[in-house]
């Protein structure tokens, strides 16, 4: 049975807060050894810097130095105070006469020390998972797993609807990560709305287009030509009636302009704001429990691989509707159309700057493939007008790019990729999983600076033709924050 993560409340920080003064108590009561160990471990006056490499047939490049690179802090040149190369894993140290840039050759270096300690998270957004999705979503992740690349001790599922639950945790075994699997497979997702928002949403468009149409060219002309209306202005009629549906008791069709638009988009304004709530409500859940599993790995030494599977993460709720209505009407627009999206790509990086900060790195893999929208398929056909299809083919385009646009950024900024349009992961996971071994690790001390301000990094390797991934920026913590995460951690993960 999945554990589900509790929500710290402000008790539990206390008590938190109590069991970190104890421990300090006891530290500094034992010995100044004891001490020594307790700062090293909550020193945040390091920034590491995972770096991936890759020529231009995207091979992974070995043998550069510190000099090679040049990283800056806020557009600034910082001076690189620890590197290590690891090749599958482990720290190597290149051989006399090894040329610069060429791919990875695992026989051909010396190994300098252990394997580093690599952890891989496998998270599920039920919110965003079409319920087709979840059998070759599983299916490759199963195989990838039964590969070896992985040890399955240090492999955590998270699954997440409204709340967020460990389905299986650090230490489990094959045969445990594979019935978490299988119970993800066979959940019951139906209940989270994700095989109708579309279809719902785009019907009531249509229907309010053919009825905005359907009073304009009436010969009867007016509100009268409407069932169930009564054709005085503000008047919705009977609680079912077509009106009611598509726009809401008391919505007057007497609107901007005597057309067919201008009826059109006076009905059409909750619809669009049902739309965009409930998009907006999935987004602020899901931003919550990222933000959380982001808290809880933060006592993990090492690289942290954390795998996002979604149908899509959008940026701008509103997008798709907006695209299918400005071309059934150009000049178009209203107040849920015209609405910023500006807070939510600040939530979603400064979520980013969180999971740098610990160092996680995302791979997000969009777990519907190539197969047809829903809402696509479910678009009619025969009896609607061109000028309808080419709407429904606005809208999808436009829900295809706002879904990917998260799911980019998310990877993008934390040092990871993004997968779409792959029926089968399999080749993608395998290369993620070489990822997770092969890497330049950098640290550099950063200038002093206040604690939950935002920094940015860049990172260039002047005069070779290699291309980079890396975390783009952090988000800085004090000791204490340190301590109150890494306590989470241990608490719901046992870490």
């Amino acid at each position: 049975m999945d554990k589900r993560i509790e929500t710290f409340t402000r008790a539990h920080r206390f008590a938190i807060s109590c069991l970190v003064l104890s421990g300090l108590l006891l530290a500094s009561a034992s010995s100044a050894h004891a001490e020594e160990v307790f700062f090293e471990t909550v020193d945040v006056e390091r920034v590491n810097v995972e770096i991936w490499a890759r020529d231009a047939d995207g091979e992974p490049v070995s043998g550069l130095t510190p000099e090679d690179f040049e990283i800056r802090h806020d557009g600034d040149v910082v001076t690189v105070t620890n590197f290590t190369e690891f090749r599958a894993g482990r720290p190597v140290r290149a051989l006399a006469g090894e040329a610069q840039g060429e791919t990875v050759s695992e026989t051909a270096d010396e190994t300098v020390g252990d394997a580093e300690p690599s952890h891989l998270i496998i998270y599920f957004d039920q919110l965003r998972i079409h319920p087709n999705h979840y059998e070759p979503l599983t299916r490759d992740l199963e195989e990838f797993l039964a590969s070896g690349r992985v040890d399955p001790g240090r492999v955590l599922i998270l699954r997440q609807d409204r709340q967020l639950f460990v389905a299986a945790n650090f230490g489990s075994n094959l045969r445990q990560l594979r019935k978490a699997l299988a119970d993800i497979r066979q959940t019951d997702t139906r209940s989270f709305g994700l095989t109708s928002g579309s279809e719902l949403a785009l019907d009531e468009l249509r229907r309010a287009w053919q009825e905005a149409q359907t009073t304009i060219t009436s010969r009867g002309g007016g509100l009268a030509a409407i069932p169930n209306n009564t054709g005085i202005p503000g008047d919705a009629g009977p609680p079912t009636s077509p009106r009611t549906a598509v726009g809401g008791a008391g919505t007057s069709f007497f609107g901007r302009d005597n057309d067919a638009c201008g009826l059109f988009l006076d009905r059409i304004e909750p619809i669009i704001d049902g739309w965009a709530h409930d998009k907006s409500q999935r987004l602020a859940v899901s931003l919550e429990h990222l933000t959380r599993a982001g808290t809880f790995l933060a006592g993990l030494s090492g690289v942290k691989t954390f795998l996002y599977l979604s149908d899509g993460f959008e940026l701008q709720p509103a997008s798709a509707l907006a695209s299918f209505v400005t071309r059934l009407c150009p000049t178009g627009q209203t107040s849920a159309l015209s609405s910023a999206t500006d807070e939510v790509s600040r939530t979603m990086t400064r979520l980013t700057r969180h999971l740098n900060t610990n160092q996680v790195t995302v791979y997000s893999l969009q777990a519907g493939g190539l197969e047809a929208s829903p809402s696509l398929s479910s678009a009619r056909g025969g009896g609607d007008s061109g000028i309808t299809q080419r709407a429904d083919r606005a809208f999808e385009t436009a829900q295809r790019a706002s879904e990917r646009d998260g799911l980019s950024l998310i990877a993008r900024e934390t040092g990871g990729r993004a997968v779409f349009n792959q029926n089968s992961l399999s080749d993608d996971l395998t290369e993620i999983g070489r990822d997770m071994g092969t890497y330049y690790s950098l640290a550099y001390a950063p200038p002093p600076g206040e604690s939950g301000v935002e920094h940015r990094i860049e990172v260039r390797v002047p005069g070779k033709k290699v291309t980079t991934r890396y975390r783009r920026g952090y988000l800085a913590k004090d000791a204490d924050r340190w301590m109150t995460e890494r306590l989470e951690g241990a608490l719901n993960l046992g870490l």
